[in-house]
């Protein structure tokens, strides 16, 4: 399946995920990405966990990552 182009935040929200797997070995959880820190540096910014989701959603839509819904921290970059 060919991944589909992120837009600019859909991008950010994405390297935040990856960048966060890298320093952590695990992925975050919604609470985590809305806090959006790595390290205690604040590297995301972003309102709300509806707008979250919602972005997590369209970004597994176009390709991008694969979610277990129902579960902790069930992010998968693909």
């Amino acid at each position: 399946m060919e991944k589909i182009p992120l837009t600019p935040k859909q991008q950010s929200l994405y390297d935040f995920l990856e960048l966060y797997f890298k320093e952590y070995d695990y992925m975050p959880t919604i609470q985590d990405i809305i806090e959006g820190k790595v390290k205690e540096e604040k590297v995301l910014k972003f309102r709300g966990n509806g707008n979250i989701a919602d972005m997590l959603e369209r970004i597994e839509k176009k390709g991008w990552i694969k979610r277990n819904r129902g579960k902790h921290r069930a992010i998968k970059l693909l």
